[in-house]
């Protein structure tokens, strides 16, 4: 893209697309599981239409990932590619509303259910019934969308995920005084080590070891503050973590808003209507590398199956089942001729660059504050083709110390 030659790489996938199979494909789900799955399809030859309950898409990239993470303008300019392979979207498509699953199964080939895990989890806490008690997720769609979140200036976030640190990070760059409450202490957060990292270069209040008790209103009815037990720490679990329970000692966490981020959790009542095998922990039963339901010629991929991981897995998953659904309608492995092939020798070529590392540029964070823009510049168009060409072989720097 920014050397100017996508439309090249376009053409040239088109060049190469075998003729057109007439084998319809059904996805539901325009995240990213579902994206990869109609990338891999279509450049197969078959007819992909994907639908999506929003009126754009993208899933999590469009309405989870802040703009300082994934710039929409990016994410607009890789859906290009889609209109261009000649992929179908039926937007503003919920399954079970405006889209039976029987009537899919009769008009496709194959159906896909990528449907993903957008809902939150519940969090029973006395005084949360009322105005300034939000849900992580929602407020990430709703800035998505440029709406405003209906937050007030001093916001606790209950929870140490990815949703939590997203939700905080992006509140701070609206000019809210963050702080972020969790049970655990840092090194047990879920969240991404780097986001993490990042939500502490730019300020952020973190309390730690600590459960939220009840949320303290006033007369008026709005949130005047959290109160939270001070946990405290004992012998270590299976998991490796130590067990906490709660002490005597209470606090009061100032706040007018309290937003959850504690989860995400599969539309289970969704999948049992539609008659699909759930498991016990709620999710679509697939088979393992497989990826069936128990209903005829579907198929699902993503957070649907395994709860709420990351977009690179589902991406993978979309990989892999195009190419188990590719087989099983042609009748042989084909996903190989969309790669080229390359041939090695043990001849040692030129290394361009031999230099250290390059490392992308990131935005300061004194410049990041009251801005959505995005956080890691990556690089420039001469340091990508001199990080590309810089020597990887390991394996003969090894030799060469050995026979040294």
């Amino acid at each position: 893209y920014k050397m100017g030659q996508e439309q090249d790489v376009y053409q040239g996938l088109l060049g190469r697309m075998p003729a057109q199979t007439n084998k319809r494909i059904a996805i539901i789900g325009a995240g990213p599981a579902g994206l990869s799955a109609a990338f891999y399809l279509r450049r197969l030859g078959h007819e992909v239409t994907i639908y999506d309950e929003h009126q754009k898409a993208g899933g999590v990239l469009r309405y989870g990932i802040p703009n300082y993470r994934l710039p929409k303008e990016v994410l607009e300019k890789e859906l290009e590619l889609y209109t261009t392979l000649g992929v179908r979207f039926a937007l503003g498509k919920a399954l079970g509303r405006d889209v039976q699953l029987p009537s899919l199964q009769a008009d496709s080939d194959a159906v896909i259910l990528a449907l993903g895990s957008y809902h939150h989890a519940n969090l029973d806490l006395a005084g949360s019934e009322g105005p300034g008690y939000l849900q992580g997720t929602e407020v990430l769609r709703l800035l998505s969308e440029g709406q405003q979140a209906d937050v007030g200036r001093q916001v606790v976030i209950l929870g140490g995920g990815n949703v939590a640190i997203d939700v905080a990070r992006s509140l701070w760059r609206t000019g809210c005084n963050v702080t972020v409450a969790y049970r655990r202490g840092r090194d047990e957060m879920p969240a991404n080590r780097s986001e993490i990292e990042e939500a502490f270069a730019e300020g952020i209040t973190f309390v730690f070891d600590v459960a939220p008790s009840q949320v303290l209103r006033g007369a008026d009815g709005w949130i005047r503050g959290l109160e939270v037990h001070q946990l405290q720490l004992g012998s270590y679990d299976l998991s490796g973590r130590r067990q906490r329970t709660e002490s005597e000692k209470k606090s009061v966490l100032d706040c007018d808003t309290v937003i959850a981020a504690i989860g995400e959790r599969v539309d289970t009542p969704l999948l049992t209507r539609l008659g699909l095998s759930v498991s016990k922990h709620g999710y679509l039963e697939a088979t393992h590398y497989g990826y069936r339901t128990n209903l005829e010629n579907v198929w699902a991929i993503g957070d649907v199956i395994t709860g709420p991981s990351t977009a690179a897995q589902a991406m993978g998953q979309g990989k892999e089942v195009a190419r188990i659904i590719d087989r099983t309608l042609m009748g042989i492995d084909r996903f190989d001729t969309l790669f080229t092939t390359f041939s090695y020798d043990n001849m040692v070529g030129k290394t361009l660059y031999e230099g250290k590392a390059i490392n992308a540029v990131k935005l300061a964070p004194k410049d990041r504050h009251l801005s959505f823009a995005e956080v890691n510049r990556g690089y420039t168009g001469r340091q990508a083709r001199m990080e590309a060409a810089r020597c990887l072989r390991c394996d003969i720097k090894i030799q060469e110390v050995s026979n040294g």
